[in-house]
């Protein structure tokens, strides 16, 4: 498997994964609400997390319950060696809906990484089609000096490997990624 045919791999276990427990759940008739952004506290870039459902009870004024998307296993068993835009890559356990990017170097700054972030959660739904299960939108990024910490959610590889780009263009050569799920 090349890098994008894992990347691939790894988003489709997600999404069969997220629309599986849609169903599960009732689906729009049941008050599933999908991906719905909140703005919270803590260390999530911007103050934003995306849930992948939100169950709303038509008979009571609680503004609802979330629910997640919690895969069983990893979509890819690790230990996997790649080179993308010049960037060595080594991929451990992982699984879409936490990918922990670890880098060889902090970056300076991450130019072009509030035009990522704002495109790919697509907070004003420019992107998303009405009555859509997958928006097709990340769910949440944490930024630490030399680690990026990202849900995917329904977002296609096009948000992983523009993360990438930018992460090249600031001076990272060498990342390793892994579940951020695994301690």
């Amino acid at each position: 498997m090349d890098f994008v045919e894992v990347l691939d791999a790894l988003r489709s276990t997600y999404i069969t994964q997220f629309e599986a427990v849609y169903e599960r759940h009732g689906g729009q008739d049941a008050g599933i609400h999908p991906e719905i952004a909140f703005e919270i506290s803590g260390a999530t870039y911007k103050n934003l997390y995306v849930v992948d459902f939100v169950k709303r009870d038509t008979t009571s004024q609680d503004a609802g319950t979330a629910i997640e998307v919690s895969p069983t296993s990893f979509a890819y068993g690790g230990n996997g060696e790649f080179k993308s835009h010049d960037l060595q890559i080594s991929v451990g356990n992982i699984s879409w809906d936490g990918v922990s990017f670890y880098l060889d170097t902090a970056p300076v700054a991450l130019e072009g990484i509030d035009a990522w972030f704002d495109y790919w959660i697509d907070l004003d739904a420019t992107r998303q089609k009405q009555d859509v299960v997958v928006s097709q939108i990340l769910h949440s990024v944490i930024i630490e000096p030399d680690q990026i910490h990202v849900d995917f959610g329904t977002a296609p590889v096009s948000a992983l490997t523009e993360l990438l780009n930018i992460l090249h263009n600031s001076g990272v050569q060498n990342i390793t990624l892994r579940s951020s799920r695994e301690k």
